[in-house]
């Protein structure tokens, strides 16, 4: 399903709060593969029940949109309910799968934006509204399936009121006994009937290898390269050829501890024109202990450098960024059924050409959540937030402007989760942040930095209604209240269901 970036924004956020990642260590997408990995070896040894394909087939969908962190949720919630083993003999008998996937999906994408503008004792409301009925078509024909090896044809078309979106993929799959390979090449044709400028062709291709070196020792590639071409590339939206590869060891020492070294490239080059090229190279250093445990951790170092350049009323900007950030994650299970978890995110990034709209700064993000199993299907968790964000001043600049820019929050949040072993999966999220300005200017005609408290909701739904049919709903909420004028408020709203038949 295309969807519109604000909300993939959003989606992103709340996750970041109420997703539990398995492997907080990993990007998004890595985090999905490895996630797939676990599921790959369930279905190669016929352990993973027909009617519990719908969270697959719901994280395949996102993954092949790129939202891979939604992705992994579905793969998560899908890996954790899956007692395979019972008193050792396997749960579930194995079952005879077709060679060929086909599913028809219909529903409706819509998206709401409310944004209240003053000026000189009057106010307005722009509202922007989309409502796109849509079809889509997917279908995965497996040309060779057996234990260790596939190779497959998949194809996905959807259609609505503004686009018509073909992509078409082949894909090779390799399996040892110590090694793992996936190749796939794809074109992906977008025809946008409101604006016909932005429609585009897109050809790419993911390398995927992976090599347990040694007993202890496993190795990681995984490069994705793609070339976007749109039918009337500007300077806003021009052509690009991006590649992101991704590679490292993963160490196990003593018990049950990890140790993890990676490298990450993510390189952009638009055509034709200098906007929006950067060269992003991230170092990661990682440990964690993954067995069970009363207390289990994992650390992650990191270091960024990225060189990009990008285009300001005609001027070509050329800059150099710094960052040192890090990914902490600790849990305490105090009891079987309950647990303690804290993710905390601190980041100081710096530019080597240093302005009042890209000054120096230090971030902090802080989640600590009470997390309680209810039930074998139900979980919840409530916690508090906190996040602040300083800049810092240097030699000649205008020093308003920076600290103006300055801000602190803290909120609650709220998370439900029911998964069950027959597919249906409810996921509810929310939370209320009371973000802060201390520094902000205050003017009467405008102004930008101002004291809000945001409200954000996010509810994801997958209910089978029979073996063949089954329903998914997507809704996302966020609401901006403007404490210091009567104006600035933003509203945002997005909803996405469908009915989708599998044959």
């Amino acid at each position: 399903m295309n969807r519109i970036s604000i909300v993939i924004i959003f989606a992103q956020i709340i996750l970041s709060f109420f997703s539990l990642p398995a492997y907080a260590q990993y990007s998004d997408k890595e985090e999905y593969q490895l996630l797939l990995d676990e599921i790959t070896i369930l279905q190669n040894n016929n352990l993973l029940p027909e009617d519990q394909h719908a969270l697959l087939d719901s994280a395949n969908a996102y993954a092949d949109k790129n939202m891979y962190d939604i992705a992994a949720v579905f793969l998560e919630e899908l890996v954790q309910s899956q007692p395979v083993f019972d008193n050792g003999e396997p749960r579930f008998s194995p079952v005879v799968r077709k060679n060929y996937e086909l599913f028809i999906r219909t529903g409706i994408d819509y998206n709401r934006q409310e944004f209240e503008v003053g000026y000189f004792q009057t106010d307005s409301v722009f509202i922007d509204q989309v409502q796109k009925p849509y079809i889509a078509v997917n279908y995965r024909q497996y040309l060779l399936r057996n234990t260790l090896n596939s190779t497959f044809f998949f194809l996905d078309f959807r259609y609505d009121k503004e686009n018509i979106t073909t992509l078409a993929k082949l894909e090779t799959d390799f399996t040892t006994k110590y090694f793992e390979s996936r190749i796939n090449f794809g074109f992906m044709y977008d025809n946008n009937a409101l604006f016909p400028d932005l429609s585009y062709k897109e050809g790419n291709t993911r390398q995927y290898f992976r090599w347990q070196v040694s007993p202890g020792m496993i190795w990681l590639l995984d490069n994705t390269l793609r070339y976007k071409k749109y039918r009337a590339p500007s300077v806003s939206v021009p052509d690009f050829i991006r590649d992101q590869l991704s590679s490292g060891f993963t160490l196990w020492g003593g018990g049950s501890n990890s140790y993890s070294f990676n490298y990450n490239l993510d390189y952009n080059e638009s055509l034709h024109i200098d906007n929006n090229d950067y060269r992003m190279h991230t170092f990661d250093l990682a440990v964690s202990n993954i067995g069970p445990a009363f207390f289990n951790y994992t650390l992650d170092l990191a270091y960024r450098a990225n060189r990009f350049e990008y285009i300001i009323s005609d001027s070509v900007i050329k800059n150099n960024s710094q960052s040192i950030f890090a990914d902490i994650n600790i849990t305490v299970n105090f009891m079987p059924q309950a647990r303690f978890k804290a993710i905390y995110r601190p980041k100081i990034k710096s530019y080597r050409i240093k302005t009042e709209q890209e000054p120096d700064y230090t971030y902090h993000e802080l989640s600590a959540m009470l997390n309680f199993d209810l039930s074998t299907l139900i979980n919840m968790e409530s916690g508090f937030l906190f996040e602040s964000k300083m800049h810092k001043e240097f030699s000649g600049s205008l020093t308003e402007y920076i600290k103006e820019q300055n801000y602190y929050g803290s909120g609650l949040a709220l998370g439900f989760n029911y998964n069950s072993l027959d597919g249906y999966y409810i996921s509810l999220s929310g939370s209320y942040l009371w973000r802060r300005y201390p520094d902000a200017i205050d003017l009467d005609i405008f102004r930008m930095y101002s004291n809000k408290n945001i409200l954000s909701l996010l509810l994801m739904l997958q209910i089978p209604i029979s073996r063949h049919l089954e329903i998914n709903a997507f809704i996302s909420y966020d609401n901006d209240q403007d404490l210091d004028t009567d104006e600035n408020n933003t509203r945002s709203s997005f909803f996405s269901a469908e009915i989708v038949y599998k044959f």
